[in-house]
C-alpha cells in the first residue's frame, strides 16, 4: 500500500488525496520517514562516496565529519561506510 502511494506522489502534480494518504501513513508509521529521510546519513555517505578514489581525502572527510558530529551533537550517528577501507 505505502509503495503504491509513494509511486503516485513521486510524479508531477500528485492528487491531494494521495498526499493526504501518505501523510496519514507517515503519522501512523514514523519509522518510514525517519529511515527514508535520514539526512545526516545520506549527506555523510555522499561526501564519502565522492572521496572514494582517494584514501587521503576519505580520511580527511571522516575526520571533518567526526568534528561536525560533536558540533551538531550527533553522537549517536554512525556515518562510516560499511565498505570503508581500514
Amino acid at each position: 500500500m505505502a509503495e503504491l502511494l509513494v509511486k503516485r506522489i513521486d510524479k508531477g502534480n500528485p492528487k491531494p488525496e494521495d498526499l493526504k494518504a501518505v501523510s496519514k501513513q507517515l503519522d501512523k508509521y514514523p519509522t518510514l520517514y525517519r529511515s527514508a529521510g535520514n539526512l545526516q546519513s545520506n549527506v555523510f555517505n555522499e561526501i564519502l562516496r565522492d572521496c572514494v578514489n582517494s584514501i587521503f581525502l576519505k580520511e580527511c572527510a571522516e575526520r571533518q565529519i567526526e568534528e561536525m558530529k560533536i558540533e551538531f551533537r550527533l553522537s549517536k550517528f554512525n556515518f562510516r561506510r560499511k565498505d570503508a577501507d581500514r
